[in-house]
């Protein structure tokens, strides 16, 4: 069984304390509510975009970041998310 996303999981865990749906935090972070459902379920990778939406908007979140970068799962997704750029 694949180990959950630090990151995901304090976005989500934020997300919940506030009392917002998918909707209203993919909004606040900046990406699509399409984007943010595809990155919850595993269909698309984490990316600058979103990235930037979480460090900008939660500044006591970028713990998260640093863990998630740290760990590995990280930089590949965010060199695809450049390279489609």
């Amino acid at each position: 069984m694949k180990r959950r996303n630090p990151l995901l999981t304090a976005v989500e865990n934020r997300r919940n304390m506030m009392g917002l749906n998918d909707a209203q935090m993919s909004h606040l972070i900046g990406i699509t509510h399409g984007a943010w459902h595809k990155i919850q379920h595993g269909e698309r990778g984490i990316g600058v975009q979103f990235l930037q939406g979480v460090a900008r908007r939660f500044p006591d979140l970028q713990w998260a970041i640093m863990v998630w970068l740290l760990e590995g799962d990280g930089p590949s997704c965010v060199e695809m998310d450049m390279e489609a750029a």
